[in-house]
Formats: C-alpha cells, sequence, structure tokens
C-alpha cells in the first residue's frame, strides 16, 4: 500500500508538470518517434521502468469485456476553463478547482483534459481519430481519467474552440481569449462505460489510473482534427498487453436484450401462445401470476405449456 501511494505521488507530478512551461527540463525528453518513442521509454530515465515492464499497462484494445453493475458516472465540471498549453507532447486545458468526478463512492477533482492523436484505447481493435482525456485526482491522491473517443463528423462547438485557441508552438501555459467553455460538448449523450486499472499512457508510466472509457464516441469537424493532426501528426502511444486483466461494462442495454432472447425462445410455441391470448379476457390475462405473461409470452410457466393443464379453446379459469 505505501509503495502505491509513493507511485500516485509520483504521477501527480507527472501530471502537474505538464503545466511547466520547460517540461523536457524535468526529465528524460521523451517522444512518439525513434529514440526517444514509446520502445525506448523505459531505457530513458530509470523513474521509466514502468513503461517497460509494467504489467498494468495502457492503453488496451477494450474486446473481452465483463457487464457489471458499475455506478454512474456524476461529472460536475466548470463552463470555464482556467488556462491553455503547449506542452510539446499535446494541447492541455487545466480547470480551476470545482469540476468534479463521482464514482461509486469516491469523489475525483478535475485538474485537466488533454488529446491524442489517434485515439490510443480501441474497440475490438478499431482505433479512431482523436482521444480526450479528462484527469482526476482524488483527495487520498488516487487518479481517474475519463477517455473520450473522437470520430470524423458533424462539428462540435467546443473542441472548434479549442483548436481556434491551441498554440502552434510549446511554451507556457497562457488564459485563453475566451475562457467559458461549456465541458460537456465534448460528452456523447450516453455515458455507458469500460472501466480498468492501468496506466499513465506517458512517462513514467505510473500504474495508478482507474480507467474509464466511454463507449460511445462523439463527433467533431474533420478540418478541426486535421488541424490537430498537423501539430501533432502521432501522439498516442501503441496498444499494451492486457495481461489477462478484467475490463468492466456498464450494462445499460441488459433489459433489452434479455427480453429479445426470451422473445426469440418463444416463437416456437407461438401458435399455442395466441390461440390462448385469443380467447382469454384481457383482465384474466393480468390477473396471471405467471411472469412468462408478461415478460415472455411463450416460456414454460405460460398458463397454456403448464402440462397442458390449461385448454387453450376455453378462458381461462385464473
Amino acid at each position: 500500500m505505501k509503495h502505491r501511494h509513493v507511485l500516485s505521488a509520483l504521477a501527480i507530478l507527472a501530471l502537474t508538470s505538464t503545466c511547466a512551461p520547460a517540461l523536457a527540463a524535468e526529465g528524460a525528453h521523451w517522444g512518439y518517434e525513434d529514440a526517444t518513442g514509446p520502445a525506448k521509454w523505459g531505457d530513458l530515465d530509470a523513474a521509466n521502468q514502468a513503461c517497460a515492464i509494467g504489467a498494468q499497462q495502457s492503453p488496451v484494445d477494450i474486446a473481452n469485456t465483463i457487464r457489471a453493475e458499475l455506478p454512474t458516472l456524476k461529472l460536475n465540471w466548470p463552463d470555464s476553463v482556467d488556462t491553455i498549453i503547449n506542452n510539446g507532447h499535446t494541447i492541455q486545458l487545466n480547470f480551476p478547482a470545482g469540476g468534479s468526478l463521482t464514482l461509486g463512492d469516491t469523489s475525483y477533482q478535475l485538474l485537466q483534459v488533454h488529446f491524442h492523436h489517434p485515439s490510443e484505447h480501441a474497440i475490438a481493435g478499431k482505433r479512431f481519430p482523436m482521444e480526450a482525456h479528462f484527469v482526476h485526482r482524488a483527495e487520498n491522491g488516487a487518479i481517474a481519467v475519463v477517455g473520450v473517443l473522437i470520430e470524423e463528423g458533424k462539428a462540435n462547438d467546443v473542441f472548434h474552440r479549442i483548436v481556434q485557441a491551441m498554440p502552434a508552438t510549446p511554451g507556457p501555459a497562457a488564459k485563453p481569449a475566451a475562457t467559458d467553455m461549456k465541458l460537456q460538448g465534448l460528452l456523447p449523450e450516453n455515458l455507458s462505460y469500460y472501466r480498468y486499472s492501468g496506466s499513465l499512457t506517458t512517462p513514467p508510466c505510473s500504474e495508478v489510473v482507474e480507467w474509464v472509457l466511454l463507449s460511445e464516441p462523439v463527433q467533431a469537424d474533420a478540418a478541426d482534427i486535421a488541424a490537430f493532426a498537423r501539430l501533432f501528426p502521432m501522439n498516442a502511444r501503441p496498444l499494451q498487453k492486457d495481461n489477462r486483466r478484467f475490463i468492466l461494462q456498464s450494462h445499460w442495454r441488459k433489459f433489452h436484450r434479455r427480453r429479445r432472447r426470451g422473445s426469440a425462445l418463444c416463437l416456437r410455441r407461438s401458435a399455442q401462445v395466441q390461440a390462448w391470448k385469443q380467447t382469454t379476457p384481457f383482465r384474466l390475462r393480468r390477473k396471471s401470476r405467471c411472469r412468462g405473461i408478461q415478460a415472455c409470452r411463450g416460456c414454460d410457466l405460460h398458463p397454456v405449456l403448464q402440462g397442458n393443464r390449461l385448454d387453450p379453446s376455453r378462458p381461462s379459469a385464473h
């Protein structure tokens, strides 16, 4: 536990250091290509060893998931930004205190959002044009990152304003010309998500991150995505091995899928069921104690199918 707290402290330092103008001076220079690329991160600095030998690294391909009762995401994000910075690795927006993410019993404070091109995570092997990472920190130092996949489509006003404000060259953090910005515009309507334990996707790759990747992407104008790509043609870490980690998926469609499966099962006995429905008054059908009448019209619990004790040609005595 003490070791994990130390890793959390280092991760927080790495996250907050991106606000400094001289990021490269904070440690060994790293990048996304050649001798300073992801394959070499672990060799550039002793503090980056997790990048090379870690067992819970991010990003991963979201392929084999487990449906689970996951808590609803409660996002209370501010409608303004504090500063914007081109730190040489990405475009990052820093936020004033007050924004939060509540995940179950844990509350996290929103620190910043930054962007990757292309997306770092993949879903069933598919990577998206971009990905936004909303970084949060709890009072105990725990880190939660909400990942939002971005695909080409209709214009996104929030992302367009970020593209217009982003500095073309690395430099210190600065106030954007317009600080009002409703971050909810960077979220899809459906907040179903995948959740797994992983790491920072940049050095020192500390394995202290609770990942929350929204399953539905948002759209942004192709011209805005291209404008970001001109500054950062590639700033995404390659996919890492999941090492048999559990990837949980919120199951907002569970009821509908279960109902469809039930209906398919009942098709084999639909003739009997229809005969019973046509000869039984509606009020008597509603009074039936058989769960199948409401959920599965032809299941084995249906009165017509209970050992043929009821004659479908006459009204039920229920």
